[in-house]
């Protein structure tokens, strides 16, 4: 009996693992204004749910345009009062970093 629960917990200790994928701590997302490097671990720390970037089902790779990550992103950062400058996502490229940041986004 006791064999038996042990098999069926570790059955469901296997499922639970392969539900939940081990997140990479950063992702770098290719930018026209700078890359954009994703803080998994800083969204994980604030306990946000996996389906607020991922959506219901298995949490597989965000892939987002500009317009959609703007939306997601920002609108989210701006609900939680996380940072909404562009600089503060944007690796900044270009002599005028984040000056040159703030006016693209004017």
């Amino acid at each position: 009996m006791i064999a038996h629960a042990l098999v069926a917990l570790a059955a469901l200790a296997a499922l639970a693992a392969a539900a939940l994928p081990v997140p990479p701590k950063q992702v770098t997302y290719p930018a026209k204004l700078g890359d954009v490097l994703f803080r998994h671990d800083k969204h994980l720390e604030r306990r946000e749910s996996c389906r607020s970037c991922h959506g219901p089902g298995r949490a597989e790779k965000v892939v987002l345009g500009k317009d959609a990550a703007h939306a997601l992103c920002t609108g989210c950062h701006q609900k939680q009062g996380g940072p909404t400058a562009c600089s503060s996502c944007h690796a900044i490229h270009g002599p005028g970093g984040k000056a040159e940041a703030e006016e693209h986004a004017r």
